[in-house]
């Protein structure tokens, strides 16, 4: 150590960093020598356990879990349900990935956030108190509510399939990654057969399948299995559906829509949420009944 330093020099700076938020002043003069790390296995250890405790900031916050649906679209029917009650303002909206999503509001000038995440559900978080007042709302108005429009992406279940498909893909190489997608075309297929059934009353046969894994040729090097399907009532009825894992997706377009004249209910309810290419997401097609339009 030089001159004239004392041991604290940096703990200020250290103390504003994200990684050390929490951390007393000594906390942090036992995790330095000097004015150096003594590794950074160490502080990695050290960060884990200032997390587990949390910092002072959240210790009067509490993080409730108000549904299974999720998405934006549920909480913007959620604001339209709070905002008849209370003064809300819009202060920061962040999709960390197209499945987790963070909304910050103020909401008569209290800090309220909400957390929507694909097949966990939406949680409300801010001061207990807060958090207690539009809970109790809710909980008053939450049955006209359901009524009013019960998000579809509940019933869909193919997604928790694709999404633990794509847990096991980490750190493997193409050739793993293919031989993991070939294992789980069948549980894949069979889930979205079930998922199928329950929107329009119709089995499916699976007839072919494609794996598509780091190849520039198919959607920027995506990870995707392709299934072929056709109605078991009608083998002229042609589905394409393609499962994009990494991205959690399952898209779906009828090749041959033309030629099946007496399934028109299904492809039309099938693309009215079709993008520009044609697909439709499996989980924003409606329910026959009791759909929010």
């Amino acid at each position: 150590m030089k001159n004239n330093e004392t041991p604290t020099r940096g703990i200020k700076n250290c103390r504003d960093s994200r990684l050390f938020m929490g951390c007393s002043p000594l906390q942090l003069m036992c995790n330095l020598t000097g004015n150096r790390p003594q590794s950074a296995t160490f502080h990695t250890a050290t960060v884990v356990a200032n997390f587990e405790k949390k910092p002072t900031m959240w210790l009067f916050k509490s993080e409730i879990k108000i549904s299974e649906n999720f998405g934006a679209k549920y909480i913007d029917s959620l604001i339209e349900l709070i905002e008849t009650h209370f003064e809300i303002e819009l202060v920061n909206k962040k999709i960390v990935e197209p499945e987790l999503i963070f909304i910050d509001y103020k909401i008569d000038k209290k800090n309220i956030s909400f957390m929507s995440e694909g097949m966990v559900g939406t949680s409300i978080i801010g001061r207990r108190r807060d958090v207690k007042t539009i809970i109790t709302l809710l909980e008053n108005e939450y049955s006209k509510f359901l009524e009013s429009g019960v998000n579809q992406e509940r019933i869909i279940k193919s997604y928790e399939v694709i999404k633990k498909v794509r847990q096991n893909l980490n750190y493997k190489d193409v050739k793993e990654i293919k031989s993991i997608l070939k294992d789980a075309v069948q549980i894949i297929y069979s889930q979205i057969n079930v998922d199928f059934k329950s929107l329009f009353g119709q089995e499916l046969i699976l007839n072919d399948s494609q794996i598509y894994v780091d190849d520039e040729t198919y959607r920027q090097s995506a990870t995707g299995l392709i299934l072929d399907l056709s109605l078991s009532d009608c083998n002229n009825f042609k589905i394409h559906v393609e499962c994009l894992i990494d991205q959690a997706k399952i898209l779906i377009k009828i090749k041959n829509k033309n030629e099946v004249s007496d399934y028109k209910e299904i492809v039309n309810r099938i693309e009215q949420v079709q993008n520009a290419e044609g697909l439709s997401e499996l989980k924003e097609i409606k329910t026959g009944y009791n759909t929010l339009v």
